[in-house]
């Protein structure tokens, strides 16, 4: 019996646990925490910190995948003056399930243009996994232009900052252009 057991143990296939991989954005947040870990001290560090959070953010989207993987909700479409549309997404605030309990909040917007056929398929308010490239950052004043219509502000600033928990971080992007190849809406 003990020869039976042994052999059926050899037999049995094992599995590994893997860990998804990390977000770039948990990434970038970790590195740099990492890298200014005092950076909450006095308003002096503060300041400074968001100049280098910009400067990482940034650096950031030159890899034109940094947001892949990222939730976002689709807050409106317009049609523009030429053809073609414009969509508007938002990140959800405090609703990302990174798995990361550093994050606390990411706020940042982001327009894209969009065919006729994927215009007929975006849900307000629902909720997508988006897969696409970074064009850029835009200013809220263009953002205004490109839509064509009213777009409420959301943030036009890099910032990152210590939530009201030690340890856990409030992440400013600003607003961005993309080009969104792949839209999956979360049920």
């Amino acid at each position: 019996m003990l020869c039976g057991f042994a052999l059926y143990s050899c037999t049995v296939p094992t599995t590994t646990i893997q860990s998804a991989p990390k977000q770039p954005i948990v990434c970038l947040v970790d590195s740099f925490v990492a890298t200014l870990p005092n950076f909450m001290n006095n308003e002096i560090t503060r300041e400074q910190a968001n100049l280098e959070w910009k400067q990482a953010v940034l650096d950031s989207f030159k890899n034109p995948n940094f947001l892949d993987s990222i939730r976002l909700t689709m807050i409106g479409i317009n049609k523009t003056k030429k053809n073609g549309y414009v969509a508007h997404f938002r990140s959800n605030k405090n609703d990302f399930n990174y798995g990361y309990k550093k994050i606390n909040s990411l706020h940042f917007d982001v327009l894209t243009n969009v065919s006729d056929s994927i215009a007929l398929t975006l849900v307000e308010k629902a909720d997508y996994i988006i897969y696409g490239d970074i064009i850029g950052p835009i200013n809220f004043p263009t953002m205004q232009i490109l839509y064509e219509a009213p777009l409420n502000r959301y943030t036009d600033d890099y910032s990152i900052t210590e939530s009201y928990m030690e340890g856990i971080y409030d992440i400013n992007m600003a607003n961005l252009l993309m080009d969104i190849k792949e839209f999956r809406i979360i049920q």
